[in-house]
């Protein structure tokens, strides 16, 4: 397996089958990260998927909805937390910080 680690990748999976069941009509099936995959993406027809470095991006087909999901070493998971909160803030998103919750 590449240097991810499957607990890792726990959280995006579940925010994945979230917004793709099993019931979608499927355009693609997506490896996460693209090479020696530890998890895949099932993408419905009528979506906008684009790859990207280590996973893949999404819109709904009326961009309502915007869904990212990308592989990350376990010890590096602060990091992209506060990247993705940077990224939405620059987007114009507010982030309620008290809704914030850490695993532990």
């Amino acid at each position: 397996m590449n240097n991810f680690d499957k607990p890792t990748f726990a959280v995006a999976v579940l925010l994945a089958a979230t917004f793709f069941g099993a019931e979608s009509a499927v355009a693609k099936v997506y490896s996460i990260p693209g090479t020696d995959a530890v998890a895949t993406v099932n993408v419905p027809d009528d979506w906008k998927p684009s790859e990207i470095t280590h996973g893949i991006e999404m819109n709904s087909p009326d961009s309502a909805v915007y869904a990212s999901v990308e592989a990350v070493k376990a010890d590096k998971i602060s990091d992209a937390v506060a990247e993705s909160v940077k990224v939405l803030s620059e987007q114009g998103l507010v982030l309620d910080q008290a809704s914030q919750r850490r695993m532990t």
